[in-house]
């Protein structure tokens, strides 16, 4: 042994002599073909741009109010018909949370498909705290025409202007809870059970029936008259003009208990179930009302899975006057 390693690496032979030579240059040469067909592998930086810049702006976080460029992003038919602005601010939350800020975007690991004007990209994105984060995403491009943007600031601009997402999704290992509903917050949806607490006192109410859950709209929406009578019976009829709906909100509660599955593999693991919301209703009829909702959220998407409407008692001082004798009965 010790004499091969002589042969090879003595200084004094023609083949240690070849060996030292040749040898380190070879590996210089191999990390060389390593880099060049790496970077013949990676997509040109403008290709990730718009997934880049989407995950940048939806890193910085989403509050109601305080997230009109991440909104501004989304195609509208996605925030009208597809996905509940709230649920949407409680994925951010849990991006930012669960996986933090966004350190590279693996050039060489992205798969892009344009078709037409929409476009598909799939990548392999590296977080401050989980690596390697499978990122789908697609998008429509937007038809402008202008000046090339004169610094940074204003090429994000460009950016953000050029395309609308239509679709997008986190696939992070399975070591990561994917628990979005856990980051729920009731104010984020205020503005959608006030819709459907309005919509319910319409004729018909078919909007209302469009926002429940599919077992309750296919059992409603066919038959609008029965929801609507049963709704006026309950409120009582107007005592003059039109429905005037007055809705404030009562209170707002995160319903949390054991999730399906965890009750199946013997577990008390909670989760979030839905949200529960009440409200006084006035301006429907001859009696006050409180509506009871509860949200329930499906992917992205948010529902009402239960609503009741009830009668709030009348707590007025009564008087009853009897004709005969005159005497006044006090009830309150």
């Amino acid at each position: 042994m010790s004499a091969i390693y002589s042969l090879l690496f003595d200084s004094s032979s023609t083949l240690g002599v070849i060996i030292v030579s040749v040898v380190p240059w070879f590996v210089v040469l191999l990390y060389y073909l390593y880099y060049r067909i790496k970077r013949i592998g990676e997509v040109p930086p403008e290709v990730v741009a718009p997934l880049a810049h989407f995950l940048e702006v939806l890193t910085d976080g989403a509050t109601a109010g305080y997230d009109k460029e991440l909104m501004n992003l989304f195609h509208p038919e996605l925030l009208t018909v597809r996905v509940e602005r709230g649920v949407v601010r409680a994925m951010v939350r849990w991006v930012c949370d669960r996986l933090g800020k966004v350190t590279n975007i693996m050039r060489d690991a992205v798969l892009v498909k344009d078709d037409g004007d929409e476009a598909h990209i799939i990548a392999l994105v590296d977080f401050e705290k989980v690596q390697q984060v499978k990122c789908r995403m697609s998008w429509k491009w937007r038809h402008t025409t202008g000046a090339a943007p004169r610094n940074q600031s204003s090429a994000k601009t460009e950016v953000s202007k050029r395309f609308f997402v239509t679709a997008f999704r986190f696939e992070p290992h399975t070591e990561v809870k994917s628990d979005v509903l856990q980051f729920l917050k009731t104010d984020d949806f205020i503005p959608f059970a006030e819709k459907f607490v309005e919509r319910l006192f319409e004729r018909p109410p078919k909007t209302a029936v469009e926002m429940m859950v599919p077992s309750l709209k296919d059992k409603y929406i066919s038959n609008l008259d029965k929801l609507q009578g049963d709704v006026r019976g309950v409120c009582g009829p107007l005592l003059g003009g039109s429905v005037d709906v007055n809705c404030s909100l009562i209170d707002a509660t995160v319903l949390r208990g054991p999730l399906s599955t965890a009750k199946e593999e013997g577990q008390t693991e909670e989760g979030v179930r839905g949200i529960e919301m009440s409200f006084f209703v006035s301006g429907v009829g001859c009696r006050n009302v409180n509506v009871n909702l509860l949200l329930v959220f499906a992917d992205l998407r948010c529902y009402v899975g239960r609503y009741e409407v009830r009668v709030v008692p009348d707590t007025r001082t009564q008087v009853i006057v009897d004709r005969d004798t005159g005497e006044k009965t006090f009830i309150g």
